[in-house]
């Protein structure tokens, strides 16, 4: 922690996107004469989080600026300030020193600002909008009977490393590791959170499972009539987010345990908790680029709130993930993609190729067979998003093979249970040919899955966009149209 008449500012105290900024560190001297990293960091209506970090070259006196010729790219009302300062102390380490004060500077304001009086305003204003998304209670506060509760669960098989909120919710990484049970680990996280309840072992140990990444979910306030309504509401909750969290991380979480504290009407608080029952194969790496957005989190909520479909197809990306068979993924995955062209899509629309050319198959040329209509739904979403084609269906040489190819691995499936190469039943059918494409090697099926998991990714994202931002579900079942004469 840095002394308290360490400062640094950002001025000017207002400013648009675009607009140099210049960031002053002044009397750090324990750090006077170094070279340090300033991390700036931002507040938003949705989030908390750092948005830069540049090198400052401090003087004899603690002293130094740089001027930030870019200025932010924010987009939006934002709060912006210097927290903290990272030194390199040689080894690849580094000390970090966080600034006990902090002066705001307000990136695109949306109301008039002529004072540091109006960049603190319009910083309370942040916070406040931030307060209203996330602070929102589970269940019925009025409701008859009701209690207040707050919900605790270990969700293990899923590796999280960004703090991320949720209307009633709050996910927090766990970095320690299972050196002794869960049982202990559990109990030490209790302790952190002020909570009375502890496990204790000879009730753990039937439940105890083997070493995994864990991450903690809270539920709070949670009203309802009864423990068990309570743990209701908080699996519903657990569930949805469990949902979004799989489409993101590329992996899904299973809860061992829920604590619930209940608060009686002379404001005791008795417990409860609940053992409840995959290594992670998901997604290694963390922040932005790892699918931890708070924004993009808060908007996919918002998507599946506005449309149960987008819900159901969040629940079969999990389930495909979890699955351990490549067969039912294959057949999972492409059943995604059925889903969603056949809700957006009419019978009887011809579909051509994406360069203009007609179906390759006359026969079956329409949204009414489940390859054309899917093919003509992702061919879509690529021209709308102006998506690169190779890139995505890799390693078909076009959607037109991709198409094919997991078509044929679904059919497979589907019908067979799975592929069985040189089966006389299945080198009968007409789409045998193409499956064996995804087989060449164990490196090949990989990628095709690969391609295909990637794809079904893009489309829900795509949907939950377009659901949050409009506020209504897409339309379904609407008229044929393109009907051949």
């Amino acid at each position: 922690m840095l002394p308290h008449d360490v400062e640094s500012r950002i001025t000017p105290e207002w400013c648009r996107d675009g607009e140099p900024i210049t960031i002053e560190v002044t009397g750090a001297n324990e750090l006077a004469g170094k070279s340090v990293q300033v991390q700036v960091s931002a507040v938003s209506e949705v989030d908390i989080a750092p948005v830069l970090v540049v090198s400052v070259n401090l003087d004899d006196e603690g002293n130094g600026a740089y001027v930030h010729e870019p200025g932010l790219a924010l987009g939006h009302e934002t709060s912006v300030y210097v927290d903290r300062i990272h030194e390199d102390i040689g080894e690849g380490l580094r000390r970090t020193h966080v600034f006990r004060n902090v002066w705001t500077t307000v990136v695109n304001p949306t109301e008039p600002v002529a004072s540091l009086d109006d960049v603190a305003e319009a910083h309370r204003r942040l916070l406040e909008r931030q307060e209203g998304i996330y602070t929102k209670p589970i269940g019925d506060p009025t409701s008859n009977g009701a209690l207040e509760h707050r919900v605790m669960c270990i969700v293990e098989g899923l590796l999280m490393t960004t703090r991320l909120k949720l209307p009633g919710v709050e996910i927090r990484p766990l970095t320690r590791r299972l050196r002794d049970e869960e049982r202990q680990l559990i109990n030490a996280v209790l302790i952190e959170l002020g909570w009375a309840c502890r496990l204790r072992e000879e009730h753990w140990r039937p439940y105890a499972e083997s070493r995994r990444p864990l991450t903690l979910m809270l539920f709070q306030p949670v009203w309802a009539t009864s423990y068990e309504q309570a743990g209701e509401l908080a699996r519903a909750e657990r569930n949805r987010v469990l949902s979004l969290l799989a489409l993101n991380r590329r992996a899904t979480g299973k809860s061992a345990c829920l604590v619930i504290d209940q608060r009686q009407p002379d404001n005791r608080v008795v417990s409860r908790w609940v053992p409840e029952k995959s290594p992670y194969r998901g997604n290694l790496m963390g922040g932005l680029i790892a699918g931890e957005s708070q924004a993009n989190l808060l908007t996919q909520f918002r998507g599946i709130e506005v449309d149960p479909l987008l819900k159901l197809c969040s629940d079969l990306f999990a389930d495909a993930l979890s699955d351990l068979s490549v067969d039912a993924q294959f057949l999972r995955f492409w059943s995604i993609l059925e889903l969603l062209s056949g809700a957006r899509l009419s019978d009887g629309m011809i579909v051509q190729l994406r360069d203009g050319s007609p179906w390759p198959n006359h026969q079956a040329n329409t949204t009414s067979t489940a390859a054309a209509r899917v093919y003509r739904y992702v061919a879509d979403l690529f021209d709308r998003g102006r998506l690169d084609e190779a890139s995505f269906v890799a390693p078909a040489s076009d959607l037109y093979q991709a198409v094919q190819v997991w078509y044929a691995r679904r059919n497979a499936t589907g019908h067979y249970g799975k592929l069985v190469v040189g089966d006389a039943r299945q080198a009968k059918r007409g789409w045998y040919g193409q499956a064996v494409l995804s087989v060449s090697s164990p490196e090949t099926e990989r990628d095709w899955l690969r391609a295909l998991r990637e794809l079904v990714f893009t489309c829900i994202q795509s949907e939950l966009v377009s659901a949050a931002a409009t506020g209504t579900p897409k339309s379904y079942c609407k008229p044929m149209v393109d009907q051949p004469e």
